[in-house]
């Protein structure tokens, strides 16, 4: 902040509510003189209620202002500075928690595509597999896994789609089982790229932590 904007700000701070603060001064001494006249003894009443007269004056008013003013303006350097150090505060406390956050939805994208990179090894060369069983148990570990990253990562909604048919065009061979199974892979292969390609607009799951996470290996009845 150059000089000027800092002066500017000074006086503006030192100024501003000068005039509530005023009035709310001039009532508590008024009420203070009443209460005083209540207790001091009759003689010195008439004295006491003379001041509580002076304070309703313009004059003392005016003097009243000064004052304030000038004490908020004694002070008002403080405030400038306490203001600024406290947005630059708040500007580098957002700095941070946007490059954690940045830094986050990197690692979660990274598992991501490992997910993606371990579903195309499984339909690599997929035709030469001749155990249609041994086939569909890795690939039912994988997409177990996968929907338990996803739903850790994004929660139940986004679960539901990776696992949807909805719009995708199956092709299988009744004859050969494993076609059903590629395709299985083919369709959650379709639903992780899609979901890759809007991981930044989805918002993660404020308890994951993706630098620390564990895959989930176990799948009963896979």
């Amino acid at each position: 902040m150059d000089f000027l904007s800092w002066l500017g700000a000074v006086f503006s701070a030192a100024v501003r509510l000068s005039i509530d603060t005023t009035q709310i001064v001039i009532f508590v001494a008024i009420v203070g003189v009443e209460l005083a006249a209540i207790f001091v003894p009759p003689a010195h009443k008439p004295a006491v209620l003379a001041v509580g007269e002076r304070l309703t004056t313009g004059r003392m008013a005016l003097v009243a202002l000064i004052a304030v003013i000038g004490t908020r303006l004694f002070l008002a350097p403080y405030w400038v500075w306490e203001n600024e150090h406290q947005a630059r505060l708040a500007a580098e406390e957002k700095n941070l928690s946007s490059a954690a956050e940045k830094q986050r939805r990197v690692a979660t994208e990274n598992l991501i595509s490992d997910a993606i990179d371990e579903g195309n090894s499984l339909v690599k060369d997929w035709f030469k597999r001749d155990d249609a069983d041994a086939y569909k148990h890795e690939a039912n570990i994988w997409v177990n896994k996968t929907g338990h990253l996803i739903a850790d990562a994004y929660g139940k909604g986004q679960v539901a789609v990776f696992l949807s048919d909805a719009g995708i065009i199956s092709y299988v061979d009744p004859r050969k089982p494993i076609t059903e199974t590629h395709s299985e892979i083919i369709n959650r292969l379709q639903r992780l790229n899609e979901l890759e390609s809007r991981i930044d607009t989805i918002p993660i799951q404020s308890t994951f932590d993706p630098d620390n996470y564990h895959w989930v290996t176990q799948c009963d009845g896979c």
